[in-house]
């Protein structure tokens, strides 16, 4: 469906067998790509959350969110998405896999460095933040108590990062649906081509000198 959006541009042909110069081919413009209006993420009324599960794709979760699984693009579009093999969560055969090829020969279950557990003292006041990369000689000795707490650091393996990378690709923005219709209107009316030599018609220029 996105592509139908698209408008046409003429290019000149680079068939070999072409016989003239002036031979064109039709295609897609693909440099026309489509954005949603900043202001649509400036108000809630207009977006929510989604976290996307195991197994997840962009038109399962198109297909879910809006009953149309061809959405997909405004699933991509409103995420900011230009390479779903990179920015998409891979489900899990396949990130186990990313990480026996990324990893190999080594294992990704070794430590990669060590971090802070919160510790709070006996009012609930914080006295450790959690989240402080440490060596493994690291200790936390209790200023109340002089005692020291035995359990204020842990291990990072390579797969709590790999882990974490991709989990964080999870929480993703989705247009609600009732403002779809009108997105995608909106995007039509804009891909038409403004006047000017190299139009054709307001969905076809030619490229002879070609500006997008």
């Amino acid at each position: 469906m996105y592509f139908n959006l698209l408008p046409d541009v003429l290019y000149p042909s680079l068939n070999p067998e072409s016989s003239s110069i002036f031979d064109f081919d039709r295609m897609k413009n693909f440099f026309r790509r489509a954005e949603i209006p900043e202001k649509l993420f400036q108000d809630v009324s207009y977006y929510t959350k989604y976290n996307i599960k195991n197994n997840d794709r962009p038109d399962t979760v198109s297909e879910l969110i809006y009953d149309n699984p061809e959405y997909d693009w405004i699933i991509l579009l409103a995420n900011n998405i230009t390479d779903v093999y990179s920015e998409w969560p891979l489900d899990d055969k396949i990130f186990y896999e990313y990480l026996n090829q990324k990893y190999k020969g080594r294992d990704y279950n070794d430590i990669a460095y060590y971090e802070t557990n919160e510790i709070k003292d006996s009012l609930n006041r914080t006295i450790l933040p959690a989240g402080i990369r440490v060596d493994s000689s690291f200790t936390f000795t209790n200023p109340l108590t002089g005692q020291i707490v035995s359990n204020s650091k842990k291990t990072i393996t390579y797969l709590d990062i790999e882990t974490k990378l991709n989990d964080a690709k999870r929480n993703i923005f989705v247009v609600k649906p009732p403002y779809v219709e009108k997105l995608i209107r909106g995007y039509s009316d804009n891909s038409f081509y403004d006047v000017s030599s190299d139009r054709r018609t307001s969905k076809l220029k030619a490229a002879s000198n070609f500006r997008i």
